[in-house]
């Protein structure tokens, strides 16, 4: 997150910039990085820092919430144990679960995203908030807990969720399908994930 930071500043500021009479502000990823050093020095480049790394949680989230949600199916369909660390193979039984049809693993997948995805959010907004081109007209935010003052202030607990809908439409399809695949392609090459 450190590293790829001024990149997600400079992304974000070339999508939400608009084109003036002067051209645009930033041309490409060169010309942004650079102008941000000139103009705002290297804190400028770190905006929103400490939200990005918050965002290294969105991950574990999902395999949690994963893994959960698929032990529970395996209970709901009589199977025993979990995927992974599940109580059929820490508790010393002689056999692992059968493996569930490949749907069950798919809609575990777009369920654990959207439990992430809504966990996480918030600090999707403030980051994003802290990215944005500092001007006289936009809100001024003076690090992460000005930001999440004045959001809650401002707009409430709905502030935290902008765009929440259109970003979960946009990557609950992917979880189902990434762990569908995960789970098929495992299937096919022999492997059992369950497996100590």
């Amino acid at each position: 997150a450190v590293l790829t930071n001024p990149f997600w500043v400079v992304k974000l500021r070339m999508q939400v910039q608009v084109k003036t009479s002067e051209g645009t502000h930033y041309r490409g990823l060169y010309h942004g990085l650079r102008g941000i050093l000139r103009d705002e020095g290297p804190r400028g480049l770190f905006r929103g820092l400490v939200p990005g790394l918050w965002g290294t949680s969105h991950g574990a989230v999902q395999l949690m919430a994963y893994e959960e949600i698929v032990y529970r199916i395996q209970q709901r369909v009589g199977r025993k144990g979990g995927l992974l660390w599940g109580p059929g193979i820490a508790s010393g039984s002689a056999s692992p679960p059968e493996p569930l049809a490949g749907w069950y693993y798919g809609l575990a997948g777009a369920a654990s995203k959207a439990t992430a995805v809504v966990t996480t959010y918030p600090y999707q907004v403030i980051r994003s908030r802290l990215q944005m081109v500092p001007t006289a007209t936009a809100m001024q935010y003076h690090g992460v807990y000005d930001a999440i003052g004045k959001i809650a202030r401002g707009e409430g607990i709905r502030g935290f969720y902008r765009g929440m809908i259109v970003n979960l439409v946009r990557v609950v399809p992917s979880g189902g399908v990434t762990f569908y695949l995960y789970e098929t392609v495992l299937a096919l090459l022999g492997r059992d994930p369950r497996q100590p």
